[in-house]
């Protein structure tokens, strides 16, 4: 039979619905998709030992469930691929295998999970599942009753605690019968969380961690294996009273569906709210439709409290769910909502997909507990008094002016605002070296290397290992020796180092007011924020692809460079237009969400309507920040959809005033356009993936000397 024959006959459905090919013979694929929660709209396809598609799915439904009929004649081994999009055009995928065909008329049950991803790990060269079914095709691996019984066994016994603990002993993850309800086997799925990330065309780095209730500042269970490792150790013991309670995942999804009917209404109907300058501004006590205060804890979103914001909006548009006030959120959908983790209190995070009606995706994690009125999991909050975050960050730096020293880099982000009364923060990563945050121009920054006391750099970047791409031809010095605006460690983190930090890594934030050049002050709070991933190894970096600047925007930036010096110098900006740019997204790249524009000006002085004269620095009274110099930076972010490809403007916004009627000032007024005093320093496209893991192309204008 000709593949064209075979791709004809190869139809199925998701859903649990019957074959639309069922007046031919056919052979029959059927089973649930889930990560505990049902891997709803992912789109399968099987492949039989050629590498042959032979069938596919529609996309799969909100119980997990499908059925997938096959030519009759088409031969096993059959590897299924279950893929679907996820925030900012990231891809999910999920493997499972066959490796005996049912027979004519038949039907084989096989699900697809974390589990059998890890299976199919195992029975890949190359340890990467996705590419399982072209290996299989190309004989690189072999699929067949005896290594899958070989690798189901091996993944038991790396999983017997586990699996011990949520009582789903002598179920097949393969072919065994389960609902995506979050009882039973399916709750065993909400508890574990496989990373499989390629460092070669040969290797997989594979970490095996448990989703459990936890102390705040307690590290995971977890087991990291490479996957040409010729042993593996198995996770330790597990209490099963630390597992989510049963029917979890049920309870998340139905607080998702509650959000979706309150955005589904119009803004009106959702709030009662003050309109200033034509903006809907108001509290907690404005929202009044009861499909919305049902989504949170006691029908009352006034016991919200997130990282410092309650629910509101204010007129820069700040404060938690501030989409309730917004008609650009009406018709928002959450989905695809996933158990992450509890705290000791029994709140639970939760992962979750929202898409605005537009078709611009996002992820974000929440803060649920079980009211008890109704047994409804709701909105609470982590209950934080103050603001802060990390979050994995990977950073492509590319000199458009020296491409031989561009390098990557590898490390932790660290998110803390300027926070009235508060002097610096101590952030303690997991089995690290505490660092300590100061000031900066629009946020905590870390401080300058080698420099006391401390003095902000202007980044809050940890960057753990950097390395230039280049093999040759590179400037000799690490990085490190010729960006001192920028922070390293002491000495890199090794690629192995990398590997073993755990991916549900524990930080520690201590926020302090009062006190100079961050000591001396009091502790006001401590504060708990813990990753959903690690950082990527180098080797790991380079197997990706990245999103990049079209060749026009690289020319445009080369022009408006030349002639301002190179070395530490800058690019100048537009007198009388916005920024424009635009951009191209490589197969296997995640596309851009977010445009950033880095640069630096001159102080202003709102009193005299001038810029500071005599180009003198001053102190201010009101927080004691010493402002050196006229110049500080500033940065303007753009939010892009996940299919948009140029921006014609990147959004200007001056930086904050300060009692002193002083204030960095770069935007044109009225614009657009930018003062003749602001430049360039750089830009970069930002994008994050589905398990939190963000990635920014940096692209600078001057040279490294």
């Amino acid at each position: 039979m000709s593949a064209l024959s075979v791709a004809v006959l190869a139809t199925g459905c998701g859903g649990g619905g019957s074959s639309s090919a069922a007046s031919t013979p056919t052979q029959n694929l059927a089973g649930t998709a889930a990560t505990g929660a049902a891997f709803s709209g992912a789109s399968i396809v099987v492949t039989d030992r050629n590498g042959t598609v032979v069938g596919t799915s529609a996309p799969v439904g909100a119980d997990g469930r499908f059925n997938i009929a096959i030519s009759a004649s088409a031969q096993a081994p059959f590897v299924l691929t279950a893929t679907r999009t996820n925030a900012e055009g990231a891809v999910e995928t999920l493997v499972s295998v066959v490796p005996t065909a049912p027979g004519v008329s038949s039907t084989a049950t096989v699900n697809i999970s974390p589990v059998t991803n890890l299976i199919a790990s195992r029975l890949s060269a190359s340890g990467d599942p996705s590419r399982l079914a072209s290996e299989v095709g190309s004989g690189a691996s072999t699929v067949d009753a005896i290594t899958v019984a070989a690798s189901v066994s091996e993944v038991q016994t790396i999983l017997a605690t586990l699996i011990s603990a949520a009582g789903a002993t002598g179920i097949d993850p393969l072919t065994g019968s389960f609902a995506a309800n979050g009882t039973g086997y399916d709750r065993m799925l909400d508890a574990i969380q496989v990373t499989l990330t390629p460092d070669s065309a040969t290797s997989t780095n594979i970490e095996v961690s448990i989703k459990q209730t936890l102390a705040d500042g307690a590290a995971p269970i977890v087991t990291a294996f490479n996957s040409q490792s010729s042993s593996v150790a198995p996770l330790p013991a597990i209490s099963a009273v630390t597992l989510p309670v049963a029917g979890t995942s049920v309870l998340i999804a139905q607080e998702l569906a509650q959000l979706t009917a309150c955005f589904a209404l119009p803004t009106a109907t959702r709030v009662d709210s003050p309109v200033s300058a034509g903006v809907a501004t108001g509290t907690a006590a404005n929202v009044v439709a009861s499909a919305c205060t049902t989504a949170f804890l006691g029908n009352d979103p006034n016991q919200f409290l997130g990282n410092g914001s309650r629910v509101g909006r204010d007129d820069n548009n700040n404060g938690a769910f501030s989409g309730l006030f917004r008609d650009a959120a009406t018709g928002q959908v959450f989905s695809q909502g996933s158990y992450e983790f509890s705290r000791p209190n029994g709140d639970i995070v939760v992962s979750y997909k929202t898409r605005d009606r537009l078709g611009n995706e996002s992820f974000d994690t929440a803060v649920l507990r079980e009211d008890l009125s109704d047994g409804k999991l709701k909105l609470i909050g982590n209950q934080y008094t103050y603001p802060g975050g990390v979050a994995p960050y990977h950073q492509l730096r590319t000199f458009v002016n020296q491409p031989d020293a561009n390098y990557y880099s590898t490390g932790y982000d660290i998110r803390i605002p300027l926070i009235p009364n508060i002097s610096y923060v101590q952030v303690t990563p997991p089995g690290g070296t505490t660092i300590t945050l100061v000031p900066g121009s629009d946020s905590m920054v870390l401080p300058k290397r080698n420099v006391a006391p401390p003095t902000a750099s202007g980044t809050t970047f940890v960057r753990l290992r950097s390395e230039y791409v280049a093999s040759s031809g590179a400037p000799t010095p690490h990085p490190s020796a010729l960006e001192a605006g920028l922070f390293f460690p002491p000495s890199d983190y090794t690629e192995a180092a990398l590997a073993a930090m755990p991916g549900q890594g524990v930080w520690t934030f201590a926020y302090f007011s009062g006190g100079t050049n961050a000591s001396g002050g009091t502790l006001q709070q401590t504060q708990h924020y813990r990753t959903r991933s690690r950082a990527s190894t180098l080797a790991e970096l380079r197997t990706q692809a990245w999103a990049r600047l079209s060749d026009t925007s690289i020319a445009d930036l080369v022009t408006r460079s030349s002639g301002n010096g190179t070395t530490n110098g800058f690019a100048t900006l537009p007198l009388d237009t916005a920024l424009a740019t635009s951009w191209v997204v490589p197969t296997g790249a995640l596309p851009p969400s977010g445009l950033k524009l880095f640069g630096n000006a001159i102080y202003f002085d709102y009193a005299s309507l001038g810029f500071a004269s005599g180009n003198a620095g001053y102190t201010s009274t009101t927080n004691g920040i010493v402002y050196p110099s006229v110049r500080t930076s500033f940065n303007d972010g753009q939010a892009v959809g996940s299919t948009a490809r140029s921006a014609n403007a990147i959004a200007c916004a001056n930086g904050a005033i300060d009692a002193n009627d002083m204030g960095e000032q770069h935007c044109a007024d009225p614009g657009p356009g930018y003062w003749d005093t602001a430049r360039q320093t750089g830009l970069h496209l930002f994008a994050r993936d589905a398990r939190g893991r963000e990635f920014a192309h940096f692209y600078a204008p001057y040279t490294l000397q």
